[in-house]
């Protein structure tokens, strides 16, 4: 069985790249054909798999993988996911020294790289966000060429909002209020809380944050956790370093930011 399964996706990859300037749906008949013809002729299958397998096609393999994250797949994905109290993207801008080719070189030139070398921390200094946080939220909003998308998963609500505006009240709520007269908002206490910062697979090449809420939904959910998944630049689009540089930038920013702007106290 499993040896008939490997075969047949392998055609239906290749199907796949032949298709490839077809709407998804469209040749979603075609490969379920496939699937049921080369099921009956396990040695046609087999023949021509190991015939795809001798000249594989990468850009055929990328698409497949990324078969995941597609509108249709997130749907599915998020009809099994566990409630959460928060789980939206952010857009954090790049405020720290990029890393680059050059600076990649240097170190191997250096031999300093993938080793744990003193940081001259003027070098990484923060910007000095006090009294800006209204203003810094309602830009994590808005999506942008130099900002990298984070998304904030939360089984419990947040100790922020992205708006000044108040929530609306209904004839309800305002007539109660007339009667016994409003009370002050109870703002909970904040609670220091462990996170997760979440390099999604794919190999920089594939995939996202959304694809991959099947598995941290629950984490968030049974671990008690707040989620920060780094939704990176992907290759060949966005070539190396650019994913490292984002995951640098979001390492950076969450460590410094988190609680002043976010209220997200770390343990």
């Amino acid at each position: 069985m499993m040896r008939y399964a490997s075969n047949v996706s392998h055609i239906l990859i290749r199907r796949l790249h032949q298709s490839k300037e077809i709407p998804l749906l469209q040749y979603l008949l075609p490969l379920a054909q496939d699937a049921i013809y080369y099921g009956c002729l396990p040695g046609k299958a087999e023949i021509e798999a190991l015939q795809y397998l001798i000249n594989p096609d990468p850009e055929a393999a990328v698409r497949v993988w990324n078969l995941i994250d597609t509108k249709m797949a997130h749907i599915f994905i998020s009809l099994r996911l566990p409630r959460l109290a928060f789980d939206n993207l952010i857009y954090i801008p790049r405020l720290f020294p990029a890393i680059t080719k050059d600076l990649i070189l240097k170190e191997y030139q250096d031999g300093t790289i993938n080793k744990a070398v003193p940081i001259d921390p003027e070098a990484i200094k923060a910007p000095n966000m006090i009294g800006k946080r209204a203003e810094v939220l309602k830009d994590l909003l808005i999506p942008g060429e130099n900002k990298v998308p984070i998304r904030i998963l939360s089984p419990k609500p947040l100790n922020f909002n992205f708006s000044d505006e108040k929530p609306k009240k209904g004839l309800f709520t305002k007539a109660k209020e007339m009667l016994l007269g409003a009370k002050e908002p109870v703002i909970e206490p904040e609670e220091e809380t462990a996170i997760i910062i979440n390099l999604h697979g794919g190999g920089f090449i594939a995939m996202s944050s959304a694809s991959m809420r099947i598995y941290l939904s629950r984490w968030c959910k049974d671990l008690n956790m707040v989620c920060f998944a780094v939704d990176y630049r992907l290759a060949p689009q966005n070539p190396y370093p650019a994913a490292i540089d984002d995951i640098w930038q979001a390492y950076l920013w969450i460590l410094n930011y988190s609680e002043s702007i976010l209220g997200i106290v770390r343990i």
